[in-house]
């Protein structure tokens, strides 16, 4: 972003890639859920675009990212546990390790390993740079709920 470039293997390009077919997992995830659930997923892929333009962000541009963008911030990630305990609360839980299940409750799975790939890769890049943590337990908080919500009535 702002007019920077890095090499096509760098650690941002990565993550971002893999930010991207996470939002498409959660985007095929919406074909039969509730549309309670439609809603949460939606603004779950909106704060994800915002976390990908700070992830492509250089350090020395963050703050102007700031200005122009929404940012993430600890409401995002309390938003994320409340919608994982609403699930909970109405009986997703864990029944097997392998689970037999709908179609779009496969995709939510699939994309909640996504989400846990984007985790370590993130807690690898705030390692090298100045990112927020507060990015990578938001991703932990989305795997959370995707995984109630594969598993959810």
């Amino acid at each position: 972003m702002f007019d920077r470039r890095v090499a096509k293997w760098h650690i941002r390009i990565r993550l971002v890639g893999l930010l991207d077919t996470l939002n498409s997992f959660l985007s095929l995830s919406k074909t039969s859920v509730a549309e309670r659930q439609k809603h949460a997923l939606n603004r779950i892929q909106e704060a994800l675009v915002y976390l990908m333009g700070e992830v492509a962000t250089d350090d020395k541009d963050v703050e102007r990212f700031y200005e122009f963008y929404h940012s993430l911030s600890e409401s995002d990630v309390n938003q994320l546990e409340e919608l994982t305990n609403r699930l909970e609360a109405d009986g997703s839980q864990f029944q097997s390790w392998v689970a037999e299940m709908e179609v779009s409750k496969g995709f939510a799975d699939a994309a909640r390993t996504f989400a846990r790939q984007a985790e370590s890769l993130m807690w690898e890049l705030i390692s090298e740079t100045n990112t927020r943590p507060l990015l990578a337990r938001w991703l932990n908080r989305l795997s959370d709920y995707l995984w109630a919500l594969s598993r959810s009535d």
